[in-house]
């Protein structure tokens, strides 16, 4: 087994040597003669209590042992995918987990990668837009313009509030394995559309010493003021509400010289 091999669910990756199940299991043989000794002489009372009790531990022990070597002695593959990491060669001894502590690290590594899973951050403002089985769709920079469709598999109940975002995932199709774990791409929500009101950011003004924010339209030659809520930012534009009165498509929004003005001052437009 080799890292870029392909796996089977069931698949036999790892068998150890049948060698150390038979040390064991003549260990086992010991132990256990030893242990029915002591069961024969405690029920004439000629063994302390103390050597009985080891006696029983160190049966329970080398049984348990064994029953881990037999659970453990092949290991299959638990789903379809791909080997990632190879940590040990054939015939190297491993002495990690019930042998000897943590020393080393895992035999192999396998990854699915069909389907291929991501996990984002969002802004809890929209949280209650993102749903479980909504569809999404990622670009990575490997492919330019191709379009991955997924879906959202997990949206996790809980806010960061350090960030004031909440952990999606999200899960892809990836029968070619054409996308692989730690590549870098961008995922598109499919949330619907909504009509959005966007202006250049220097066209909103804020009122000294408030978060008051106020825009000028020119509506028959004079300037109107408008208060507005800033919902987002987009680069150069924000994405405004309207407070009091009314904003629509085609109006005319002054950008330049506005921190002059007052409400219903006359203007002078004039085409560059």
């Amino acid at each position: 087994m080799e890292v870029g091999d392909h796996i089977k669910k069931g698949q036999l990756l790892v068998e150890m040597d049948s060698n150390t199940l038979t040390q064991q299991e003549l260990q086992l043989k010991n132990v256990e003669t030893e242990y029915n000794r002591a069961v024969k002489l405690m029920e004439t009372g000629s063994i302390s209590q103390q050597n009985y009790d080891k006696a029983v531990t160190a049966y329970e022990v080398a049984k348990k042992a064994i029953e881990n070597l037999k659970e453990n002695t092949r290991l299959v593959a638990p789903f379809n995918g791909i080997v990632t990491g190879k940590y040990m060669e054939e015939g190297e001894l491993y002495m990690g987990g019930t042998f000897g502590g943590a020393s080393k690290p895992s035999i192999l590594a396998v990854e699915e990668i069909n389907p291929v899973k991501a996990i984002v951050n969002i802004s809890e403002k929209y949280y209650l837009e993102i749903k479980k089985g909504m569809s999404v769709s990622l670009k990575s920079d490997v492919y330019g313009e191709r379009e991955f469709p997924g879906h959202v598999s997990i949206v996790y109940p809980s806010i960061d509030p350090k960030t004031r975002t909440f952990s999606v995932e999200l899960k892809f199709a990836n029968a070619g394995e054409e996308l692989r774990p730690g590549m870098y791409g961008t995922v598109s929500f499919a949330t619907g559309r909504a009509k959005t009101m966007l202006v250049q950011s220097l066209a909103v003004l804020k009122v000294q010493g408030s978060n008051d924010r106020y825009v000028f339209l020119a509506k028959d030659g004079k300037a109107k003021r408008i208060s507005v809520k800033i919902v987002d930012r987009y680069d150069d534009k924000v994405e405004i509400k309207p407070l009091d009165g009314e904003i629509n498509e085609g109006d005319l929004i002054v950008t330049t010289g506005q921190a002059k003005l007052v409400d219903g001052r006359k203007l002078d437009i004039r085409e560059k």
